[in-house]
């Protein structure tokens, strides 16, 4: 009840702000114009990754400028090392009043001549709107939600189909820069390789040689993404007997029981790394992987931009959202009732065998999807990693 009070509120301070605003109309910029730009990114892990390859081409198209992002604690680090951004301003929860307060009073006085609203949740897009316009950004783009926005913004409108990292690159286009490609972007610095390469030593896994990372878990926001841990169980049951290489298991400390469940279930080895990473040593060591096999979650997109080969076991999530590049396999079940999210959100499942497409897709038909990444260079695969033939 708190949350829906607090969206109404905003909502009605939004539209006040709107009805008051004498800026505009939005004209895009010539990069001479532009010295500093402020950039509002995304809550979740996965969509700030899609958003690299916008940022990206922000960079390049506005070369003398200063680019500045907020982000969320939890998932800004990803952007560190990148050579668009200039300083980062990290953000806690979108309803954490105090910290966008706090964030205001550390960037009043600088002025900012374009802003970029790269958020697809209207709530916390409104509340980076308020933000820009206490610090008088003089222009910016957001995604228009039907429910108005600023004379002086451009929305671009959300499409009904697409992949998240077109649609970001839409709204970057609106500031007349012009996207390069759809590819994502993480860097690892040498210093965070050598880490990676004496952490993995530690664990009895020689980083020079093939390995595979196996994740889990996932988000259930109002859909789940999760295989069953019973699955993943099967799966590397078979993998251990074909292929004689590491698994390594990631996730988060509160992913020990999908772990702990997959450990019971066989005799295969693992070694495990449950809570043991952040975002930033996580990157380091999926770079360093031959085969990233994960579900429909945030360090899926950390392993494609990092050109990682990847087996996506995907549910209700339609694929072409997920953006999935050439180096990627997708696995799933084809039902009537799916996909259920899209661009345009979540569905709760209606199929009488709740997540029936997640349940019922069979270890077999993944360890197929495994056997043909770990083939050499097919179908448009990066080079061959020395991995064995299945």
């Amino acid at each position: 009840m708190l949350r829906r009070a607090v969206k109404i509120a905003l909502h009605g301070v939004a539209r006040l702000e709107w009805a008051c605003d004498r800026g505009g109309p939005f004209v895009a910029p010539e990069p001479q114009e532009v010295q500093r730009i402020l950039v509002w990114t995304m809550d979740r892990l996965g969509d700030v990754v899609r958003a690299t390859a916008a940022l990206r081409s922000l960079g390049q198209h506005f070369s003398r400028a200063r680019v500045e992002v907020v982000a969320p604690g939890r998932s800004g680090a990803i952007l560190e090392q990148s050579p668009w951004i200039h300083e980062h301003h990290r953000i806690g929860s979108p309803f954490a009043f105090s910290e966008h307060r706090r964030l205001r009073r550390q960037l009043q006085g600088r002025r900012y001549d374009l802003g970029v609203l790269l958020e697809v949740d209207p709530f916390w897009a409104k509340l980076g709107s308020l933000t820009f316009r206490r610090l008088k950004v003089d222009r910016w783009v957001c995604f228009d939600f039907g429910d108005g926005h600023s004379p002086r913004a451009r929305g671009v409108p959300l499409p009904a189909t697409g992949s998240w990292v077109a649609v970001m690159n839409q709204l970057i286009a609106a500031t007349g820069a012009i996207p390069d490609s759809d590819r994502t972007e993480i860097h690892v610095s040498p210093e965070e390789q050598g880490w990676a390469d004496a952490f993995l030593r530690e664990r009895g896994v020689d980083p020079e040689s093939p390995f595979v990372v196996l994740h889990p878990g996932g988000n259930f926001l109002t859909v789940s993404r999760q295989w069953p841990a019973e699955s993943f169980a099967e799966l590397v049951s078979q993998m251990s007997q074909r292929w004689p290489m590491p698994i390594l298991v990631t996730g988060m400390e509160a992913e020990r029981p999908i772990y702990d469940s997959i450990r019971k279930a066989t005799p295969a080895p693992l070694v495990d790394l449950i809570g043991c990473l952040n975002l930033r040593q996580l990157a380091a060591v999926l770079a360093k992987s031959s085969l990233c096999i994960m579900n429909d979650t945030g360090p899926l997109h950390i392993a494609h931009a990092l050109d990682r080969r990847t087996v996506v076991i995907l549910g209700p999530t339609d694929p072409e959202v997920v953006g999935v590049p050439a180096h990627g396999k997708v696995v799933r079940l084809d039902l009537p009732c799916s996909p259920c999210a899209g661009l345009t959100g979540w569905k709760a499942c209606h199929n009488p065998v709740e997540w029936e497409c997640l349940r019922v897709l069979s270890p077999g038909a993944v360890l197929s999807g495994v056997a043909r990444q770990l083939r050499d260079g097919k179908d448009g695969d990066p080079p061959d990693d020395g991995l064995p033939d299945p």
